[in-house]
C-alpha cells in the first residue's frame, strides 16, 4: 500500500503543491528533499515553483528508489486545496522562515521551514460548495528548519511519526 502526501511550497514567487503516491512518510520525504537540494537554488533562495520542480525531478533521479517506482510525484493545480484528495497519509508544508538572518555564521538551510501533518479521516464527504473533502483531522507532527528535519535520524523520524505511546 501506498503512502501518499502532498508536499505545498510557499514563497513570494508563489505556491505550488506536489502529489507524491508513494515513500510520503517522514523519513521519506526527508530522503527526497535532501535529493532535491542539488536541483533547486542555492538555499537561502527560495522560490516555491523552482523548489516543486526539484523534487519532481529528484523523485524521477533518485538513485535510491528502484527505477520500476520512480516518477510517482507530479505537479498538481495552484488553486488545489489539501484537503480535496481525500487519501493522503502526510500533508507537508516549505515556507521561508520568518526568524531566518542572513549572516556568516547563518546556515542557508534555516532559510526554510518545513511542517509536517499526519492525516486522519473518517468518512470524506465531498462539500460542493467548498470543492473539497472534509471529515478528516490533521495532526501537527513539526514545524522546524529544514536542516534539522535534514539532520535528524531515520528513527527519530519514525518515532515522531508513530506519535505519542499509548497505554
Amino acid at each position: 500500500m501506498s503512502t501518499r502526501c502532498i508536499i505545498t511550497l510557499s514563497s513570494n514567487s508563489g505556491i505550488c503543491h506536489v502529489y507524491k503516491h508513494e515513500d510520503g512518510y517522514l523519513s521519506g520525504i526527508q530522503r527526497l528533499l535532501a535529493h532535491a537540494l542539488p536541483f533547486a537554488w542555492p538555499l537561502p533562495r527560495f522560490e516555491a515553483d523552482d523548489f516543486a520542480a526539484s523534487i519532481i525531478t529528484a523523485d524521477r533521479t533518485d538513485p535510491s528508489v528502484p527505477p520500476t517506482t520512480r516518477g510517482g510525484a507530479r505537479p498538481i493545480p495552484h488553486d488545489w486545496h489539501p484537503e480535496s484528495i481525500a487519501d493522503i497519509d502526510y500533508y507537508y508544508y516549505l515556507c521561508p522562515n520568518p526568524d531566518y538572518k542572513h549572516g556568516l555564521r547563518a546556515h542557508a538551510a534555516n532559510s526554510v521551514l518545513i511542517t509536517a501533518f499526519s492525516m486522519e479521516y473518517g468518512t470524506p464527504i465531498f462539500d460542493a460548495d467548498r470543492a473539497l473533502y472534509t471529515g478528516f483531522r490533521r495532526t501537527h507532527l513539526l514545524t522546524i528548519p529544514l536542516h534539522k528535519f535534514l539532520s535528524r535520524s531515520s528513527k527519530a523520524l519514525d518515532k515522531l511519526q508513530a506519535g505519542p505511546a499509548r497505554t
